[in-house]
């Protein structure tokens, strides 16, 4: 198995593709440690940045998981996982309900960064 480690470029990249679902999404950004990525008051969201991975799925710890199932459940909150793709020179967004390691062709693929206020609810 090769292993990419993150660096300073990689981590900038995904914070804008938080930074940009955050402001679609009309959620707050939660701080480093937090279970989830984006909060709302009923929704708590993990999002994921494709940049130079060869596969084409997104792996969670199982206990960062469990994190997140339990801080869902004490909060009531509904969960979601985006997948934002950057390997190509246009984004591509994917969403899937709950938490956890998915393949890409198991989620829901939006046309269009705007359409995922839609489905995200």
């Amino acid at each position: 198995m090769f292993y990419k480690p993150s660096t300073a470029e990689k981590q900038k990249i995904a914070d804008q593709s938080e930074e940009q679902l955050s402001r679609v999404l009309k959620l707050k950004r939660t701080r480093n440690n937090s279970p989830f990525d984006l909060q709302g008051d009923k929704v708590g969201i993990e999002v994921k940045t494709l940049i130079d991975n060869k596969n084409d799925k997104i792996t969670m710890h199982p206990e960062s998981r469990l994190r997140k199932i339990q801080t869902a459940k004490k909060e009531k909150l509904r969960t979601y996982t985006v997948v934002v793709d950057r390997r190509a020179s246009k984004p591509s967004y994917y969403w899937a309900k709950g938490v956890g390691s998915f393949r890409l062709r198991n989620m829901n693929k939006v046309a269009r960064l705007e359409d995922l206020p839609g489905v995200i609810k």
